[in-house]
């Protein structure tokens, strides 16, 4: 059985339940926690994916009907890294539509609640991937990510460069942004 989540409004506020098929076949707004971890030398770990090879948030996953963000997100660094979140900082709360007919991507509206976490070089050398949605985890400067976004943006998905842009600008970063193609 396929998992229930809340369908949201631009607001954020429930409006029904779906699944995240019926979400992306029909367009409707849902839920994502999504994760920053960063390595005690402050190196974003990114993930790439098993499924489309895209690059992509530390972990990140949907929202279960009921639950909140902050539980989502520290079930999912759980579930894709191995890593029991002692110490997770909530960034904040983003919309983003990401139907974009250049990527043929599915009909994805996200309302993503954004977290970070900082690991010990301990926790890092312990992580263990989800094989069956994790193909390798990657250590990368935000400058690094940043560059290869703007190089070849198609390799990573679009929700992580929504929300990087959101650090960056939340974080008051000189680096810039990174466009949606």
């Amino acid at each position: 059985m396929e998992e229930t989540i809340d369908r949201v409004d631009l607001n954020d506020k429930v409006i029904g339940l779906t699944t995240v098929r019926e979400s992306h076949e029909k367009a409707y707004i849902h839920r994502v926690a999504a994760v920053y971890v960063f390595t005690p030398d402050r190196e974003l770990i990114i993930q790439k994916r098993k499924d489309n090879g895209l690059l992509d948030h530390s972990a990140a996953g949907h929202v279960a009907s009921g639950e909140s963000y902050e539980i989502a997100a520290g079930r999912e660094l759980q579930e894709e890294l191995g890593i029991v979140p002692l110490r997770i900082q909530e960034l904040g709360l983003l919309y983003a539509d990401e139907r974009l007919p250049s990527r043929n991507h599915p009909q994805v509206r996200h309302y993503f609640g954004i977290f970070i976490c900082d690991i010990s070089l301990e926790e890092f050398n312990n992580i263990k991937i989800q094989e069956g949605e994790v193909g390798k985890v990657i250590r990368m400067s935000l400058g690094e990510i940043i560059d290869r976004m703007r190089r070849n943006p198609l390799d990573f998905s679009p929700g992580f460069i929504f929300t990087i842009n959101f650090y960056i600008k939340d974080r008051k970063l000189d680096i810039g942004s990174v466009s949606i193609i």
